[in-house]
């Protein structure tokens, strides 16, 4: 399908381009106009502050590689992708980055959404309020606001592959198809598993809309599998990194079928589908707010579903009871109009699509079926067909098919208000009639348009009217689902909860009520002609008001001079010269619940990277590597001193008084390697920041494990062992030495000297990916760090490469000769993923200009 061009096309396509990117930056620049305040930047869950400060990941070393080394023993974290996420990061700062992620996000998604109407060649108006509905989308919203704004990325790059696909012309259609595989490339390289899960709804996209074109016959099959496999070469090519770092480095697949190992079908599934979308959730994508915001949300905003709940909680009152950190209202009049494109695509032909445009509508109405039933996950039989698949069976969390499903909203959206456009607005004017005179000569089709939006508009009043009188039977359920923390009025709060509730359904109904009167309007002719511009400022204004309103609740700054203030506690952890790790007490005691909260909460996942203090304990790990989790068992129960002993946990926060002499009795065996070092108590200065205050009677206290392994150790005794379940057990054995004594499972040069004494060892310098050591013993010896052992380090003695070895059966190590010498550990370093990356990138730059050159050339000789 193919659409002259004309000159004026040009010029007109940089007017749209200029009014909606002016539109979004004011909408977006206002809602987020806090980030512009000195000191204050957007609160991120998944991506604060502290952790794109931390050592481990600053730029542009973490382009050739990156080194965790702040939790557990250390991760291949691989390295920074060339994507638009990371070069924000490096353009702007991980300040600037954490102020401004989210809404630069959200104005590439609107105007990529732009660009896709534009190519399928709708009317300006069509592509301004497309572009502004997709930017407020309360799924890519919230989603961006909670940290990642990787995700609306991927949705853009995916907006851009369908242009690319589906533009209406015929110049240059290979070049198109390259171009549409390098953005479902990067669509995989933002979102990752999201990311594939939108390749595989182009790729479906790209076949049908061939056959669309071209017929159901044996040359239309070949050409959609041909155009398929372009995008598929390119796609590949641009998401090499991301396929490189999870399923290589990363080792993703390995995890995942080692912990299919570890867990019945039945846990396995519960753990893959514990964040699934309750089917009543389902109207949260006409009621923002009907079952709140956000967990943390200090007021009536907060949620009160069940999102994330786990499996069990009913029977056992154990783990989440609810967490949702995302929203998924699409907008009422985004609804509505999506409909009436549905309603429009089975018109047939009298009505305002072509024949292609019709189809086209039918895929993404099949692709918003699809998706909801997929995303309620575990509480409908859907998703269990398909996730006993291969691939299926590697997700986690089907309420990511939220994401496509919004993303066939809005293309249904487009369509729907083009065809609206193209019916109803783009036509001569009338002189102004009645509604009476009007519905006289209406279509059977306009009429059952208007009984339809009047018969919801209805039932939508009359569920308004029993929900807001079902006060009592709301409260009870909030009450008896523990939505009030432990220190409130479980009543107080879950009436405040539920009035905000029935509010926001009374909104709805005004706010549906709207949107039908101007569908109506539309519908007879109201803003025909002249008067079209009437129609996409009311439509835009309802968009942008009632969308910006229902956002503004994800939107959440905070001071982070003040949240990241230093305090004694961590000035005395951040200096110490071994770099070893610090936890807290991992003890089920009343005393110790508010310090494991905000280790938990606050300083392991923001200030602990931000001062580079290392801690044993994992952030997020959803899918653990085998081997970590075999080491840990080795040691499970009593045994646990020794896993603190072999992971250089030297540092622990605990009860001040005698809890230190008590910790050494009951599980050291009274050797006093257990010794409280100072008191300190905690104060809490401002929202969602925890202060450390020092002084001589607690509460609390930092507690110093003397028995910690130091980070860098040299043994000139060790010993040989290639079987790793006796190498646990020898490990485990309270007769083994971890201090004087490794354990070793590479292949050796020399053998241990016996009665050689004991060497020395200097840290000279510590960095995550490159630690410089000094060494003096007068036999040959094992260097060995206390951290995990990755074939990617690289090792050399006194200059010279040395083989890198496995010991203590995670660890890393060397072989050093007698005497003193220099050794070196090197992580990563590697440009090659980066370069195809920026190569890719290069080329999409250069497919561009050709594409450009030549829509140029087609309206010239036009």
């Amino acid at each position: 399908m193919t659409q002259p061009s004309t000159p004026g096309r040009s010029s007109g396509t940089a007017v749209g381009f200029l009014v909606t990117l002016a539109l979004l930056v004011v909408v977006l620049g206002w809602l987020f106009s806090d980030s512009f305040k000195p000191g204050v930047t957007l609160f991120s869950n998944d991506a604060p502050l502290g952790a794109h400060t931390a050592d481990q990941v600053k730029t542009p070393g973490a382009f050739t590689g990156v080194w965790h080394d702040l939790n557990w023993l250390g991760a291949n974290g691989g390295s920074y992708p060339a994507d638009l996420t990371f070069g924000a990061l490096y353009l702007l700062g991980p300040v600037g980055y954490s102020k401004f992620h989210a809404p630069l996000a959200l104005l590439i998604l609107g105007l990529s959404a732009w660009a896709m109407c534009t190519a399928l060649g709708f009317r300006r108006p069509v592509a301004i309020l497309t572009g502004l509905a997709a930017a407020l989308n309360m799924n890519a919203f919230s989603n961006a606001c909670w940290g990642l704004s990787c995700w609306p990325l991927a949705w853009a790059m995916s907006f851009l592959a369908v242009a690319a696909v589906a533009a209406r012309t015929s110049v240059l259609p290979w070049v198109r198809l390259a171009l549409a595989g390098l953005a479902v490339g990067m669509s995989v390289t933002e979102g990752a598993d999201l990311g594939a899960i939108f390749s595989v709804t182009v790729g479906a996209f790209a076949f049908c809309h061939t056959l669309f074109s071209l017929g159901n016959g044996g040359k239309g099959i070949g050409l959609a599998v041909a155009r398929v496999g372009v995008i598929g070469v390119f796609a590949g090519l641009m998401a090499f990194h991301i396929i490189d770092t999870l399923v290589f480095r990363a080792k993703v697949l390995d995890s995942v079928a080692a912990q299919k190992e570890t867990m019945t079908p039945e846990q396995q599934w519960d753990w893959a589908t514990q964040w699934s979308l309750p089917k009543a959730e389902t109207l949260r994508i006409l009621i923002p707010g009907l079952h709140g915001y956000r967990t943390d949300s200090p007021d009536a905003t907060r949620y009160w579903g069940t999102a994330g709940r786990d499996p069990h909680w009913e029977m056992t009152h154990q783990g989440y009871s609810r967490f949702s950190g995302s929203g998924e209202y699409a907008g009422v009049l985004v609804v509505l109009l999506a409909l009436f494109g549905l309603a429009s695509a089975f018109r047939g032909k009298g009505g305002p699509l072509d024949p292609v445009e019709r189809r086209m509508v039918a895929f993404w109405g099949a692709v918003a079926v699809v998706s909801l039933l997929f995303a309620w996950g575990r509480y409908a039989p859907f998703y269990r067909i398909v996730h006993a698949t291969p691939y299926f069976s590697s997700f986690r969390n089907p309420i990511k098919w939220t994401q496509p499903f919004h993303f066939s909203v809005l293309m249904l959206f487009a369509f729907g208000l083009q065809a609206l456009w193209r019916g109803y607005i783009e036509r001569e004017p009338v002189s102004p009639a009645g509604f009476g005179a009007w519905w006289r000569k209406a279509s059977g089709f306009d009429k059952n348009v208007v009984v339809a939006a009047g018969a919801f508009l209805g039932i939508s009043l009359l569920f308004y009217l029993i929900y807001a009188t079902s006060t009592s039977d709301l409260v009870g359920y909030m009450v008896r689902n523990a939505v009030a923390s432990p220190q409130e009025n479980p009543e107080s709060v879950a009436r405040e909860v539920a009035q905000y509730s029935q509010h926001q359904v009374g909104v709805y109904v005004a706010v549906l009520a709207i949107s039908v009167f101007l569908l109506v309007r539309a519908l007879t002719g109201a803003f025909a002609g002249p008067r079209a511009v009437y129609a996409a400022v009311l439509l835009g204004l309802v968009i942008g008001v009632n969308e910006s309103r229902a956002n503004k609740p994800w939107i959440v700054h905070y001071d982070y001079e003040a949240k990241y203030v230093t305090n004694p506690l961590f000035e005395y952890l951040r200096t110490r010269p071994g770099h070893e790790r610090v936890m807290v007490a991992p003890f089920a005691m009343p005393p110790l619940s508010q310090l494991q909260q905000v280790y938990g909460a606050y300083w392991l996942q923001q200030q602990f990277p931000y001062f580079n203090i290392p801690s044993p304990d994992v952030i997020q790990d959803p899918r653990p590597r085998p081997e970590n989790i075999l080491f840990k068992q080795a040691f499970q129960g009593t045994n646990v001193v020794r896993l603190w002993e072999l992971t250089s946990v030297r540092y622990m926060l605990g009860l001040h008084g005698t809890f230190a002499d008590l910790m050494g009795q009951q599980l050291d065996g009274g050797r006093g390697r257990f010794r409280s070092l100072f008191g300190f108590e905690l104060q809490f200065p401002g929202p969602g920041v925890a202060q450390a205050v020092t002084n001589g009677t607690g509460p609390l206290a930092l507690i110093e494990f003397t028995g910690a392994l130091p980070r860098a150790n040299i043994y000139t005794k060790w010993e040989f062992s290639t079987n790793d379940e006796a190498t646990l057990h020898r490990l485990a054995d309270p007769a083994f030495d971890p201090a004087h004594s490794a354990i070793v499972s590479t292949p050796l040069t020399w053998i241990p000297v016996e009665g050689a004494a004991p060497g020395k060892l200097e840290m000279v310098s510590y960095a995550p990916k490159h630690i410089v050591l000094k060494t003096q013993a007068e036999a040959p010896a094992i260097v060995m760090l206390t951290d995990k052992h990755d074939p990617e380090w690289r090792v050399t003695v006194d200059g010279q490469p040395s083989q890198l070895l496995r010991c203590n059966y995670l660890m890393r190590g060397v072989q050093v000769p007698g005497g003193s010498h220099t050794v070196e550990f090197e992580f990563g370093g590697s440009s090659r993923t980066l370069f195809i990356g920026l190569g890719a990138i290069s080329l999409g730059v250069v497919l561009s200009g050709i594409l450009i050159a030549g829509l140029r050339r087609g309206r010239g000789e036009s």
